[in-house]
């Protein structure tokens, strides 16, 4: 047996004390309510265990504090064995304490449980603490149990009403206020149950003292009363934010509803129009006047639509949401949403329909310019490509490119050329129906995807065109001469479609090569020539580093004092695998991949560093000529190039002659001749190449400041005595003369070239009659010793 006196001082210490951590364990408590459902097994069991042990030990301390308790170690063994109970009521109250909203039947349940657990707890400490002093009181027991009741039923409330709060301003205020009353509440219900059950507590002794009953019961009458009236003042707090809120919403769902931009209907599940905005009305054709009561879905969409949105009426109603797009009758297109409504205790169904049609007209058109020529209203490039990646085999790639277009835009103007861009593209519509698909892919360049393998149609229908094109096409006010040039290449199963394109693309340049206005198919050794254009392709740019590429000079003979008094530069290009490559085959693929302005600055740097070494050793100096392609100029300046290349080597204006063709000056005429004065400025000579292949005519030369022209060699090699082309040469150099021009006969292969040419006059030839194209050191020789062929100048 065990007696414990504790002094008066130090069992007022304890009690204040017990209330302490009564408070504290309550606060956390609070604190864990909301998270403890998310809580693992494990942390809800260690939570309970933790804070029921506290709620215990405020037992213990409380009946310290009755200054002498005799105690046996049987009474203490079993006063421990009620920890678990305080664990269970602890449990209960969490666990119901979590969620946001409960039943009444829930919530008496709860009360009962969570009280009746305190009282037992409560009532088993003390009978067993003054189990020799034991005098039960029936009252005031019953008074305790129903006390405890309303006390538990009280902090259970508060829980619940504090967990709708949302402010976390008055959540943390309420926190800190339920956790100091439910902890005096509990840590005061022990001296109401001792009262019960213990000689000497009377309910008439009303003295303020901690230990007397009437202390320990206005301590609960008072907490009982503010854990009624906190949760009542919370709750009407709430209470009258949700009615604000409710106000709101209803404020602005009024607002939404009838201002709202786009048609809002509202429709029940008979599938009426319960109510509807001035835009809806406006949509429907519908006015207030005219509007039936029981206007419904069916009676203002067309069978096929209501069908479709009937099915998403059908999972409103059943709670889902949607959104959709629909398209009418009078081509109107709408983006429609469906949301679930509470209507009068049923689903209805809230519809807002956004008039999308023109922004929708609008991308049709942004998508139509993407991937359509704005010219000619065929697909362009990038749509041609986009409907070949979905193209299914077989098919056939057809390209049609119409010969010598750039002439007619340098002569009659590129709105000229556009008109007959779209007399081209009308024609190739009229002839190429389905299951041709036409693309306009750059230029005058066109392309068609064939969907099918009849290649005996696909043949006569180019064929067909290529007829079309037999008489002169009158467009703007002008006749004019067109023809096309068309390739095609069928599919092959192991190759990708693009491919094929490429295929199409190469036949079409043999077409062209072959003397134009004609078809070509693509043939299986026509790709080892294709696979040589792309190594050249990818090889040239590497040529010049890799020291491939290299000069060769032709002598210019001048037939009056038989010397050869110029030379023209001509570039060879010596592949490593491929072998020597013709100028022919590699400057064409220099100007499609953008090489050819470094090719002819290597070219015209190098030659002008050797041809002036030669004139350094040579009592006369000969001139260098050298020929700029078109593309070149295109990107740069004649004159700066020139004079860029001519200060870097030194080599002297005099001595330098520069070669440009007819398109050339043709399609930059007012910036070439700018730059042609500069260049006669500075002592260059500009001479006209391949004269009489193009469309000059005499005022057009006569406006240009030339030095000279080249013959081309198609006349000498249909020239013979007195014959019309004989005539016709005759003439040229005649009149060159006096235009004060200088004549160079190109293509002298014979010796009846050279008599003829003599004869007529012309003072300047160059051919394989007098030379090939010589390494330098050969023609340097040649240039040198001046051995000709002396019985053949006369």
């Amino acid at each position: 047996m065990l007696d414990v006196i504790i002094p008066d001082q130090l069992a007022m210490v304890t009690l204040a004390a017990a209330y302490l951590l009564c408070i504290c364990t309550c606060f956390m408590c609070i604190t864990h309510r909301l998270a403890f459902k998310d809580y693992t097994r494990k942390k809800q069991l260690g939570i309970v265990v933790i804070y029921g042990i506290s709620f215990w030990v405020v037992h213990p301390l409380i009946l310290l504090s009755e200054r002498t308790v005799t105690l046996t170690e049987t009474t203490i063994l079993l006063m421990v064995l009620t920890v678990p109970l305080t664990c269970a009521a602890l449990w209960v109250a969490l666990a119901m304490g979590a969620k946001i909203e409960i039943s009444s039947i829930q919530f008496l349940l709860g009360s009962f449980i969570i009280g009746t657990i305190i009282f037992t707890l409560d009532v088993t400490l003390y009978m067993l603490a003054f189990a020799d002093t034991l005098d039960i009181n029936g009252l005031i027991l019953t008074y305790s149990y129903l006390l405890v009741g309303c006390i538990a039923g009280a902090v259970l409330r508060f829980l619940l009403i504090l967990n709708n709060e949302t402010e976390l301003d008055e959540i943390k205020k309420w926190h800190f206020a339920g956790a100091v009353t439910i902890g005096i509440a509990l840590a005061s219900i022990p001296n109401v149950i001792k009262a019960s059950l213990t000689v000497g507590k009377e309910l008439t002794n009303l003295t303020l003292t901690f230990d007397s009953i009437f202390f320990a019961l206005l301590i609960n009458i008072v907490a009982l009363i503010v854990l009624i009236l906190v949760p009542d003042l919370l709750g009407d707090n709430q209470r009258k934010k949700t009615k604000l809120a409710l106000l709101t919403n209803r404020a602005e769902y009024h607002s939404l509803f009838f201002n709202h931009p786009d048609a809002v209907f509202a429709i029940d599940r008979e599938e009426r129009f319960i109510r509807m905005n001035e835009t809806a009305r406006q949509t429907l054709n519908q006015t207030e006047a005219t509007l039936p009561p029981s206007l419904a879905l069916k009676d203002v969409l067309k069978s096929r639509t209501y069908v479709k949105v009937k099915s998403y009426l059908k999972q409103a109603f059943e709670g889902i949401g949607s959104e959709f797009h629909l398209y009418t009758a009078d081509d109107r297109y709408f983006q429609v949403t469906l949301l679930p409504l509470e209507f009068e205790g049923q689903t209805a169904a809230y519809a807002i329909l956004k008039d999308q049609t023109d922004p929708k007209k609008y991308q049709e058109q942004i998508q139509h310019f993407a991937f359509h020529d704005d010219l000619t209203g065929l697909k362009n490039r990038r749509g041609f490509f986009v409907e070949l990646e979905e193209i299914n085999h077989p098919f056939s790639i057809v390209m049609i490119d119409f010969d010598h277009f750039k002439r007619i835009n340098d002569i009659y103007g590129h709105d000229y050329g556009d008109l007959l861009l779209k007399e081209l593209a009308r024609r190739m519509k009229h002839r190429f129906l389905r299951p041709f698909s036409i693309a306009r892919i750059g230029g005058d360049e066109f392309a068609m995807i064939y969907s099918g393998e009849d290649e005996e149609a696909l043949v006569n229908a180019c064929r067909k065109f290529l007829d079309d094109f037999s008489e002169p096409i009158q467009v703007g006010g002008r006749l004019c001469y067109m023809t096309p040039s068309i390739g095609f290449a069928h599919s092959i199963a192991d190759e990708k479609p693009a491919a094929i394109v490429s295929y199409a693309d190469y036949a079409m340049f043999q077409s062209k090569n072959n003397g134009r206005n004609q078809i070509q198919l693509f043939k299986p050794e026509m790709k080892e020539r294709l696979e040589r254009k792309k190594v050249l392709e990818k090889d040239l740019p590497h040529a010049i580093l890799n020291d491939e590429l290299f000069l060769v000079y032709q002598p210019i003979l001048n037939t009056v004092s038989a010397r050869i008094e110029a030379v023209e530069a001509l570039v060879r290009w010596d592949h490593p695998k491929l072998g020597l490559i013709s100028p022919g085959e590699f400057i064409p693929t220099a100007e499609d991949i953008g090489e050819i302005a470094h090719l002819e600055e290597w070219v015209v740097t190098t030659a002008c560093e050797e041809v002036k070494k030669w004139n350094e050793s040579l009592a006369e100096p000969v001139r260098l000529s050298v020929n700029l392609s078109m593309k070149h100029i295109e990107q740069t300046d004649i004159h700066l190039f020139v004079k860029d290349r001519l200060t870097q080597t030194g080599f002297s204006p005099e001595w330098m002659t520069i070669e440009l063709t007819e398109t050339t000056l043709m399609r930059r005429e007012k910036e070439t001749v700018k730059s042609i004065e500069k260049l006669k400025e500075m002592g260059v000579a500009v001479y006209l190449d391949d004269f009489g292949t193009g469309y000059s005519s005499l005022n057009y030369i006569m406006r240009l400041p030339l030095d000279g022209v080249k013959l081309d060699r198609l006349f000498l090699q249909k020239m013979k005595q007195d014959n019309e082309h004989y005539t016709l040469v005759h003439s040229l150099i005649t009149m060159k003369h006096k235009l004060g021009l200088e004549v160079v006969a190109e293509g002298v292969e014979t010796k009846d070239h050279l008599h003829m040419l003599e004869k007529m006059g012309c003072e300047k030839i160059q051919g394989y009659y007098i030379a090939k194209p010589l390494h330098h050191q050969v023609c340097l020789n040649m240039v040198k010793s001046g051995i000709l062929p002396a019985a053949e100048i006369v």
